[in-house]
């Protein structure tokens, strides 16, 4: 029975080895060496998240301290860094776009700066509340992306991206994508943003990238017992807060 078990023992031992090295031969014959393929360029406008969509940001002056204010929009590289500087193309959309420029945002630039070795540019947004209309609608700034020598487009639905400022309660864009009805235990309204204002003297952060759930969670707690202590609260639609 042992010189049985003893000759199965060698045989898969055998059959093994050959298999064992075909592997590492595989492994080999593939090993990633970077990005083959043509550098491409799209919007990030949720830097938390790759796999989000969207093509807008929501900002809203609402509980902001200054009529001026940056928005980021991100662009990303799908392609390998280089070892020099190059140029990401973008302009404005001018039959998308209701903002206008020196009153709701300042002139955007061409041209900006992917550095060497880097695989990400923000192109700042500067946007502004000298418009008394924003507090009763929004307006949209249209970007798009170019492609260049360097650079294609070969993700068509992330090659445009659109700002929409004003002064009233808004949404946040990924309120739903970041579950927050559940966090916060209440829908989005007006009242939940007045709420937060007078706790804690801000509201939701408009870029995704700044929103912090620690933060938030510990705020959710302190709405809670808001809440249990002015029972019954309701927002405007009627609805009772929890």
């Amino acid at each position: 029975m042992k010189n049985i078990i003893s000759t199965i023992g060698k045989t898969l031992m055998a059959l093994a080895l050959p298999l064992a090295c075909l592997s590492v031969t595989s492994c080999a014959e593939n090993e990633f060496n970077g990005y083959e393929g043509e550098s491409s360029v799209y919007f990030q406008l949720d830097p938390n998240k790759w796999e989000y969509v969207g093509d807008s940001i929501n900002f809203s002056f609402v509980g902001k301290k200054s009529d001026e204010a940056t928005v980021n929009l991100q662009v990303n590289l799908m392609g390998n860094p280089a070892d020099h500087d190059r140029v990401v193309r973008i302009h404005v959309d001018d039959a998308k776009t209701t903002a206008k420029v020196g009153t709701h945002y300042e002139a955007l630039q061409n041209e900006y700066t992917l550095k060497a070795g880097e695989m990400q540019v923000n192109i700042p947004v500067k946007v502004k509340n000298t418009d008394p209309a924003l507090n009763d609608k929004s307006v949209q700034i249209a970007v798009a992306l170019e492609e260049t020598s360097e650079f294609a487009l070969k993700f068509t639905n992330r090659c445009n991206a659109r700002i929409l400022v004003s002064n009233m309660v808004v949404k946040p864009s990924y309120w739903d994508d970041y579950y927050l009805e559940f966090y916060l235990g209440n829908p989005f309204s007006k009242k939940l943003v007045e709420i937060m204002l007078e706790l804690i003297g801000r509201t939701l952060p408009d870029d995704p990238k700044d929103f912090d759930y620690s933060y938030w969670q510990n705020f959710a707690k302190i709405l809670h017992v808001y809440l249990s202590d002015n029972y019954p609260v309701y927002d405007e639609n009627g609805n009772l807060m929890y």
